[in-house]
C-alpha cells in the first residue's frame, strides 16, 4: 500500500512539473502573464499540490475513508450488541490499531456482559430457591424493604393476615398489617432503623386466634446506610395457648382434687390423735374414711401418671382372658349401692353371651368401664336411669372373631354436640355447662381413649336415646392388629 501511495505520489508531481513548464515556461499564454521569479514558484507549487491531491483521492478513499467507515459500522454493531468486533487487517495501520482496540473494548464488554447474565441467572435461581423454601414453610412470612414497603410475602402469612400477595405487595407496613400488630411493632421498626441487631416478639390476637411474630432487621454494614429492611415470620399460637390455659385448668383442678382428700385426711387425723380410747366405734368409723380418702389421693395421682404414659408411649398391657359377665358383674357390684343411694336406675344387658372370653389387660378394660358408669352416676339426676349394654355387631362364631361394643346410656342432660370431641382431650371438662362446678380432673376421658387405642379399640359419644349421653366403645374380640 505504501509504495502504490509513493508511485501514485511520484507520478503526480511529474505530472504537475510538466504542466507547470508547459504552461509558465513555454510558449502558452500564461507564459505572458509576467509572473516570474517566486511568484511563479507558489503558483506552481499549488498547481502541483493539486493535481496531487486529484490523484492520490482515490487512493486515500480506498485506504483510509472506506475501512473508516468499515470500522464505524462495526463499532456501531458492537454498540448494538448484534455481533462481535472482528478486525479487517486492512486500511492504514492508525485504522487497523482502532480496529484493534475496538476488538479489545468488544471483548471486554462481551465477558462482563456474560459475567453480568452469569451472575444474573445465579441470583434468579437463589431466589426461586428461596422463594420455594419459604412457600413450603408453615410460619408465615413478611419481607419489607429499607422504605417499609412489603416486597414478599409467603402463602403461610397471606392465610394467616387474610390478604392476597398481588394486594399488599408495595404496600406500607402500616397500610398490609393489622392495625393492632403494627401498633406495637413500630417501636421496635425505629430501634431498627436506629441500629439494634437484635430480633424482637410481639404477640396480638387477630380474627379469633393469636399470633406470635417475629421481627428481624435486614442489615448490610458494607452500605452507607446500613439498615435495608425488615423480616417478619408469624406463628400461629392459638393450639400453644389453649394447652396453656389447659395446663392452668389442670393445675387448678388437681390442687383442688388433691387438696380435698388431703384435708380430710389432715382433719381426722387430728380428731383420731385427740379421742379417747374407750370410742372405739367413732374411730373405726374415721379410720374408714381415712382409706376412702387415701384411695380417692392414690386415684388421682394414678390418672395422672397413667396418662403421661400412654402418652409418651411406654405403657404395658398385661393381657389375658376376661369374660364379658365377669366384667358387667364387677361393675354392677362396684355402682350398684351408689345408684340405689341416689335412686337412679342401674341396669345391665348381654347381647352376646356365646361370645369367647376378651384378651385384653382386664385392669385396664375394667378402668375404662367403671370411669364411663361413674361419669354417668355424676351427671344423672336423682330418679334417673342408666343402661349399661354389651354386643357384638359383627360376631363370627366359626373363626371367633368381631368386635364387642359397649354402650353407657344416662338420661342426664347429655353433652353438646361441639364438645362431644373435646372432652376426650387431656384437662377439658364440662364445668358448669351440666353442673355447679367441674368434677374430676379432666384425664378420665382422655386416659379411656389412650388404653382403648392400645387395645385397637376405639371411643366416641353421642346422644343418648334417653336423652342424656351415650358413651360407645369397642374393641376386637381376637387378638388385636395393632
Amino acid at each position: 500500500m505504501r509504495t502504490l501511495l509513493l508511485g501514485a505520489a511520484f507520478g503526480a508531481g511529474v505530472l504537475a512539473f510538466g504542466a507547470w513548464i508547459l504552461l509558465f515556461r513555454g510558449p502558452g499564454p500564461l507564459s505572458r502573464t509576467g509572473l516570474e521569479g517566486p511568484d511563479s514558484l507558489v503558483l506552481g507549487g499549488l498547481l502541483i499540490l493539486f493535481f496531487l491531491f486529484l490523484a492520490l483521492w482515490p487512493l486515500l478513499t480506498a485506504s483510509v475513508v472506506r475501512p473508516l467507515r468499515t470500522t464505524a459500522g462495526k463499532a456501531r454493531a458492537l454498540a448494538e450488541k448484534r455481533v462481535p468486533f472482528q478486525v479487517s487487517g486492512r486500511g492504514p495501520l492508525e485504522v487497523r490499531e482502532v480496529e484493534e482496540a475496538l476488538a479489545r473494548l468488544g471483548a471486554a464488554l462481551s465477558e462482563k456482559e456474560r459475567m453480568a447474565r452469569a451472575g444474573f441467572l445465579a441470583e434468579r435461581y437463589a431466589f426461586r430457591q428461596l422463594r420455594k423454601v419459604m412457600d413450603s414453610l408453615a410460619e408465615g412470612v413478611v419481607v419489607a424493604d429499607q422504605a417499609l414497603e412489603v416486597v414478599l410475602v409467603n402463602p403461610a402469612a397471606q392465610a394467616q393476615l387474610d390478604v392476597e400477595e398481588s394486594r399488599v405487595g408495595g404496600l406500607h407496613l402500616a397500610e398490609a398489617l393489622p392495625p393492632s400488630l403494627y401498633e406495637k411493632a413500630r417501636p421496635l421498626l425505629e430501634r431498627f432503623r436506629e441500629g439494634r441487631t437484635h430480633p424482637a416478639q410481639v404477640e396480638t390476637p387477630f380474627k379469633g386466634r393469636a399470633l406470635k411474630v417475629s421481627l428481624a432487621p435486614i442489615r448490610d454494614d458494607g452500605e452507607e446506610v446500613s439498615f435495608q429492611g425488615v423480616v417478619l415470620v408469624f406463628m400461629d399460637v392459638t393450639r400453644e395457648k389453649e394447652v396453656e390455659e389447659m395446663k392452668e385448668a389442670f393445675l387448678s383442678s388437681v390442687s383442688h382434687e388433691l387438696r380435698t382428700p388431703l384435708a380430710a385426711i389432715c382433719s381426722y387425723t387430728e380428731i383420731l390423735r385427740d379421742m379417747p380410747p374407750e370410742d372405739e366405734r367413732t374411730r373405726r368409723e374415721f379410720l374408714a374414711i381415712l382409706g376412702e380418702e387415701a384411695q380417692r389421693l392414690t386415684r388421682i395421682i394414678e390418672d395422672v401418671l397413667d396418662l403421661s404414659t400412654f402418652k409418651a408411649g411406654k405403657f404395658f398391657l398385661n393381657r389375658g382372658p376376661l369374660p364379658l359377665e365377669d366384667l358387667l358383674e364387677r361393675t354392677r357390684k362396684r355402682f350398684g349401692t351408689q345408684a340405689d343411694e341416689s335412686q337412679i336406675t342401674l341396669t345391665f344387658s348381654n347381647e352376646c353371651p356365646e361370645v369367647p372370653p376378651l384378651l385384653v389387660d382386664a385392669k385396664r378394660i375394667q378402668q375404662v368401664l367403671d370411669q364411663l358408669v361413674g361419669n354417668a352416676l355424676k351427671f344423672t339426676p336423682r330418679g334417673g336411669t342408666i343402661q349399661v349394654r354389651a354386643e357384638c355387631p359383627d360376631f363370627v362364631e366359626r373363626d371367633r372373631k368381631g368386635r364387642l361394643r359397649v354402650e353407657v346410656s344416662d338420661s342426664g342432660p347429655g353433652v353438646p354436640p361441639d364438645q362431644r370431641e373435646e372432652i376426650f382431650q387431656p384437662f377439658q371438662q364440662l364445668g358448669d355447662v351440666l353442673t355447679d362446678k367441674p368434677q374430676g380432673t379432666g384425664l378420665g376421658l382422655p386416659l379411656a381413649r389412650s388404653i382403648l387405642e392400645a387395645h385397637g379399640g376405639r371411643i366416641w359419644c353421642r346422644e343418648s336415646p334417653l336423652g342424656g349421653a351415650a358413651f360407645v366403645f369397642e374393641i376386637p374380640l381376637g387378638y388385636p392388629l395393632s
